[in-house]
């Protein structure tokens, strides 16, 4: 989901897989924070109990150059399976 808004700045969606364990949705919300950005939206649905793993989809706007930065970031986090 990117859709265009005015001075290139587009609204975005990722999917993240990440590792189910106290701390995790603060070092991703840190990662957009100390970059000036807002998360517009976040979706976590309920986690199966013993999955060891959750899914979040986080919804902000930034420029496309600013969104391949994050995706950058996020990925190295040991705490990120898998972005999409």
């Amino acid at each position: 989901m990117d859709e265009d808004l005015n001075d290139g700045v587009e609204r975005h969606e990722l999917r993240l897989r990440v590792v189910n364990q106290p701390g995790t949705l603060h070092v991703i919300s840190a990662i957009f924070s100390t970059r000036g950005l807002s998360i517009d939206a976040i979706q976590i649905p309920p986690a199966a109990p013993d999955s060891g793993t959750m899914d979040i989809t986080l919804r902000f706007q930034a420029e496309p150059a600013r969104r391949i930065a994050i995706v950058r970031m996020l990925s190295r986090l040991e705490c990120v399976i898998a972005i999409a």
